[in-house]
């Protein structure tokens, strides 16, 4: 049977662990802000890249599947946004995104209006 002393060391053991565990914890918890803060701002970069970083014509057709002549006439007829760099025409990824999501929403309602 442990004597008195050894009892006593046993308990000061204990306590020191219990305050290593919270300021363990506490420090896991202030990680876990600071990488949801640093979350935060890489999904606000990429939406800013996605604003801002453009595709050549070509690009976007090869990305949407269709002809270089298809996405002009797109752009032409403003099914698709764009903007010029001198005589250039570029697309947004942003807007090509929003092209993607249309010719899938088109092709679920295809598909369910064929009963597929």
């Amino acid at each position: 049977m442990p004597d008195l002393q050894s009892a006593l060391e046993i308990r000061s053991r204990i306590d020191e662990l219990l305050r290593e565990q919270s300021a363990l914890q506490l420090r896991l918890a202030q990680i876990q802000v600071e990488l949801a803060e640093l979350m935060g701002r890489m999904v606000a970069a990429a939406q800013r890249e996605e604003e801002t970083r453009t595709l050549t014509l070509q690009e976007a057709a090869d990305a949407l599947g269709v002809s270089y002549h298809m996405v002009w006439r797109m752009a032409n007829a403003g099914a698709i946004r764009t903007i010029r760099i001198g005589s250039a025409i570029r697309v947004p990824i942003s807007a090509l995104k929003e092209v993607q999501e249309m010719k899938g929403a088109l092709n679920g309602a295809s598909r369910r209006a064929s009963g597929g």
